[in-house]
């Protein structure tokens, strides 16, 4: 028998259209009611409910796809004793008669599962299964067919005593006492690539059956380790291509996707899997394959108008839900795998899914979904441990931007799918601060005016979305100026964290190439006796935690001074006027070479308000390392000591954190800003509190890059 380990299935043999087209003849119908009571699990368990034998609802829906469906197979006595007894013999005919007839005539007897169980014996599994058709039931090619079609009379059989709310004890007794035998039969079907649509169904209809057979199915370690191998090398067999029957019309939904987000979400099932997963680090990466091969020939169908918008966008709904339970677990410290490039494949299918004309009444809803998912691996903390940044290029390189300003488009303005699209086009676009943002992200808005996707938006629309447009590229223009005068390499060249440095204090000289620290690589200084003296100071603190940061390396030291000098930039536009709304506005009479410029770059439109040293040192008191305060206390200082010298703080966006910048500035004559030096810190969110996460993910004081420049 062909055996399925756990990381890799053998090759398919045989013709296998052969059984894709028996399938549909003996269990189609079956295993779209089969299809049906998934959904409505998939449904409920978003409002943290579960189909279950006592859910009223659930059962008048199943009840009511076995009305739409029904074909009017019913049989007398003699007729049901005599298909019963062919159905025991494995006549496939027989067979197929016997479900319909359970299905169509709610008729759950449970007698009938004890004549037909003996097909799925373990024992009739053929060495060598051939595909070639064969009036001989001896033959090995008659038993599969036979156990298919048994497959099929059994989840018959649970639907209809679901759907009557009637006793099913001797069902799920017998299902129970053969699940060793039926597993292993699956597992062979597996191993061809055959009848892997109803496989998926059977399972699944079964762990929703009944709570007894939940436990069996979830809590078994081979169960899940050969549904997390059959979802990563065989998939379904019809890959990820529509066929144009009115089944996969009316259910799109893949069955092996929903099995395997049971799996995910399941308190049994999903201990399992994380033992799965850290036993083989490689599994993780070979479900990151298989998921983004997926997607691309999920975006293949449709520029080949193979596969139509409907069915490629639900598709890629179950695979963004089922990442994202992947990586909303706790026990999943790391990232799991390159999520950043899953991402660029999902934007990148929702945009050709976005151009394409065909598209259903659901679909901006489906689409909304989804990118409530993106938000959750870009911007929300707790999906992995991946470069927020690195995300965020990926996506808008992708076409996010595209499917963000059409979904404004055409959503309400009065609806919450409007407004979260309008928060997720700000926070994103929040992130151009960061250097290798400024390229993609021009890149897109340039695509969306060349291709004339703004100028859609209709009149209601229109004022909203325009003057959130017009922040977002007058951001993007003054971010591209900044970034053009190599901002961040003139700050480290001008910049040197020596206690008592010349250099510091006036910006006095300039040195060619900034010396960093060789251990975390995050600190200069223009001399070895200022690093020294430093050392001494405070960097023998502060270095062995940002080693243990150094690895992930999200904001670089240049990064971080090109942010510095970006609010250079920013105190030489609004200075005079910021401080002086302060004073007339607000009743703020003190002087005004005592407040410092706040900036707050979370979001688009940029906020640029003004605080007080007491304010500022109230609200930061928790947020930067012990060890820093004494740099900071310097700065402030310095800053109410000398007139020419000027503080300002920012907070910007990174992931589920925030970085917190305090930039100490020198004021010229002509009324720009020099950046002196800066302090910066990244505090993690709130929502990440009871989550226990490794050092690569948060350091222990909840800091990640806690240290001045």
């Amino acid at each position: 028998m062909g055996g399925v380990t756990q990381y890799g299935l053998p090759e398919v043999r045989g013709n296998v259209a052969d059984c894709e087209k028996f399938e549909g003849v003996i269990g189609r119908r079956t295993l779209n009611v089969g299809l049906t009571v998934v959904e409505s699990w998939g449904a409920m368990n978003d409002k943290n409910e579960r189909v279950g034998a006592q859910n009223t609802g659930a059962s008048e829906s199943m009840c009511a796809a076995v009305r739409r469906q029904t074909t009017g197979i019913f049989m007398n006595s003699q007729d049901k004793a005599q298909h019963v007894l062919r159905a025991a013999n494995g006549d496939a005919e027989s067979l197929r008669t016997l479900a319909n007839h359970i299905r169509d005539a709610s008729d759950p007897d449970p007698s009938i599962a004890h004549s037909i169980i003996h097909l799925l014996d373990s024992v009739l599994i053929p060495d060598d299964f051939s595909y070639r058709q064969s009036e001989d039931r001896q033959r090995p090619n008659s038993s599969c067919f036979a156990a298919m079609g048994a497959l099929s009379v059994m989840m018959a059989l649970c639907l209809t005593n679901h759907s009557k709310r009637s006793s099913a004890l001797q069902v799920v007794q017998v299902l129970k006492d053969y699940y060793p035998h039926i597993i292993r039969w699956i597992e062979f079907f597996v191993s061809k690539g055959v009848f892997l649509r109803s496989c998926a169904a059977f399972l699944t209809t079964i762990a929703l059956f009944h709570g007894t057979l939940e436990e069996v199915v979830l809590g078994s370690k081979s169960t899940v380790e050969l549904i997390v191998a059959w979802w990563i090398h065989k998939g379904d067999n019809i890959s990820t291509s529509q066929e144009h029957d009115s089944d996969m019309a009316s259910h799109p939904s893949s069955p092996i996707n929903l099995l395997f987000l049971l799996v995910v979400e399941d308190s049994r099932s999903r201990p399992i899997f994380r033992q799965v997963s850290a036993a083989s680090p490689a599994t993780v990466g070979l479900i990151a394959r298989a998921m983004k091969t997926r997607l691309t020939e999920l975006e293949e169908g449709i520029r080949a108008h193979s596969s139509t918008v409907a069915f490629v966008v639900a598709r890629v709904l179950e695979l963004a839900r089922l990442l994202r339970q992947i990586l909303n677990r706790k026990e999943h410290y790391v990232e799991l795998f390159h999520s950043e490039r899953l991402i660029f494949s999902i934007s990148s299918t929702l945009q050709a899914a976005t151009f394409h004309q065909e598209k259903g009444p659901e679909f901006w809803v489906n689409i909304n979904d989804i990118l409530r998912h993106i938000f959750s691996f870009i911007v929300k903390p707790g999906f992995g441990c991946g470069s927020p940044i690195k995300k965020v290029i990926d996506a808008l390189n992708g076409g996010l931007l595209t499917v963000l300003v059409k979904s404004l488009i055409v959503t309400p303005p009065t609806t919450s799918s409007h407004a979260f699209c309008l928060c997720f086009l700000s926070d994103i676009t929040a992130y151009c601060i960061y250097r290798d943002v400024v390229v993609p992200l021009s890149t897109a808005v340039k695509n969306l005016v060349k291709w004339g996707v703004v100028a859609q938006a209709p009149a209601p629309h229109a004022p909203k979305f325009s003057e959130r447009w017009v922040a977002i590229v007058s951001f993007l223009i003054r971010n591209a100026k900044v970034y053009d005068c190599n901002g961040g390499r003139e700050v480290l060249g001008s910049v040197c964290n020596g206690p008592g440095c010349p250099m510091a204090q006036e910006l006095r000289s300039r040195v060619s190439v900034a010396r960093k620290c060789s251990r975390c690589h995050s600190i200069s200084y223009c001399s070895e006796t200022c690093q020294k003296r430093d050392w001494r100071a405070h960097h023998r603190d502060e270095c062995l935690e940002e080693q243990q940061l150094r690895p992930k390396g999200q904001l670089p030291l240049r990064d971080r001074a090109t942010i510095a000098s970006y609010i250079a930039n920013l105190c030489t536009e609004y200075y005079s006027t910021k401080f002086q709304e302060a004073r007339t506005q607000r009743k703020i009479f003190v002087p005004l070479e005592s407040l410092i410029l706040s900036v707050n770059g979370i979001s688009i439109p940029t906020g640029v308000d003004v605080t007080t040293v007491a304010n500022y040192r109230s609200r930061n008191i928790a947020i930067f390392h012990y060890h820093l305060w004494s740099r900071i206390d310097r700065y402030l200082e310095d800053f109410t000591l000398r007139p020419n010298i000027h503080l300002a703080e920012a907070i910007f966006p990174l992931g589920g954190c925030t970085v917190h910048l305090l930039v100490r500035l020198l004021k010229g004559e002509g009324g720009d800003f020099r950046v002196l030096g800066f302090i910066s810190g990244i505090t993690r969110s709130m929502a990440l509190d009871n989550r226990q996460c490794t050092v690569d993910a948060w350091s222990a004081q909840n800091m990640r890059y806690p240290v001045p420049i």
